[in-house]
Parts: C-alpha cells; structure tokens; sequence
C-alpha cells in the first residue's frame, strides 16, 4: 500500500519543473494578493532558521503605501526584491520577531542598513562627505 506522502515524492521527482514551475507562480501570487502574510511568513521561517524568538501575528505587520526611510512607493516584486520591494525590518537585531521591533521598509532601505549601528552610519556619511568636500 502506498502512503499519500511517498505518492506525492514520486510525482514531485517525475515532474519537478513542472511543480517548481507552479510552485514559484504560486508564491508569485501569493505575495503579490497577501503582502503582509507574506512578509509574516517568510519572518516566521528565517527566525525558526536562525532560532529567533518569534511572536508576531500578521496584524503586526503593517505595509505602509511607502518606504519611511526613503519615501519609494511600496510595490510587492514579482521575482526577485527591488528597490521598493517591501520588507521586515528588526529595529534591533539582538531581538527576535517581536510586536514593537519590527517595521516594514523597502529592500533598498534594509539592504543598506543591514546590521550597521547607527555610528557606522554616521561614519559612512561623515566619509561621503569629507570625500565629496560637502560643508566646506
């Protein structure tokens, strides 16, 4: 007798580009209808990765019509993250996904500030600065 799941197996390795194929169409639609479930899921799956505390529900999650950081419109990709793309921001990286900590900003915005403080920031700007001879 044949289980659902080893039935499921073997469908899934005779037709993986078909199913990867529907797969990604899926998620494609998914993030693009439930943007906040999607940011909430994704958050869900990289704290379980990283053994991240994890108490957000997706009501904590609130996408703005634009970036706060840089005022971009907020638009959901449909591949790979743009610059607008919206994302889950931990205010601080030392805790989890917790309500209060997190914020969603643009891709732009939180691939730039990374894991940098805001002395490094601050570093980085005073360097732009003297290189460029702004306030001289």
């Amino acid at each position: 007798m044949t289980t659902g799941a080893a039935a499921q197996r073997r469908y899934r390795a005779k037709n993986l580009v078909k199913v990867r194929l529907r797969d990604t169409q899926y998620q494609t639609q998914l993030k693009l209808a439930r943007p906040e479930w999607w940011l909430w899921q994704k958050a869900k799956v990289r704290a379980k990765r990283n053994g991240l505390e994890f108490r957000l529900t997706v009501a904590d999650v609130v996408l703005p019509e634009v970036c706060p950081v840089f005022g971009l419109a907020l638009i959901p990709a449909r591949g790979k993250a743009k610059d607008n793309s919206p994302t889950l921001d931990r205010l601080d990286s030392a805790v989890g996904y917790v309500p209060g900590n997190v914020r969603v900003i643009s891709w732009r915005a939180n691939r730039l500030k990374n894991n940098a403080t805001a002395e490094d920031l601050r570093r980085i700007v005073d360097w732009i600065e003297s290189e460029r001879g702004v306030g001289k």
